[in-house]
């Protein structure tokens, strides 16, 4: 979709939803992903999360994969926009 020297960001797939769980459910990582007290995670939670996601017409969000080896490294994306004044929106970026 787009692409850098060195990453491409893609659309986010089903198949990065069990690393996506894994990520947040190891608290070396979470803690700088999650603000506040860890929450368990499971499968179920982040399927639901990605629907959400992928039915939301203020919010895109893209997988950040290497090109060399086509590596999944975290996610980025764009929310709340406000399509009428397009003025509002924020981002955040994760990668671990």
């Amino acid at each position: 979709m787009f692409r850098g020297e060195k990453i491409q960001l893609a659309a986010v797939q089903r198949e990065y939803l069990p690393k996506y769980v894994e990520w947040l459910s190891d608290w070396e990582i979470a803690q700088f992903l999650n603000p506040g007290a860890p929450m368990p995670l499971n499968i179920e939670n982040e399927t639901d999360w990605f629907e959400n996601q992928r039915k939301s017409k203020d919010s895109f969000l893209f997988a950040i994969l290497t090109l060399a080896e086509n590596q999944l490294i975290g996610n980025c994306g764009l929310h709340d926009i406000r399509w009428k004044n397009q003025a509002h929106c924020h981002s955040n970026m994760k990668m671990v």
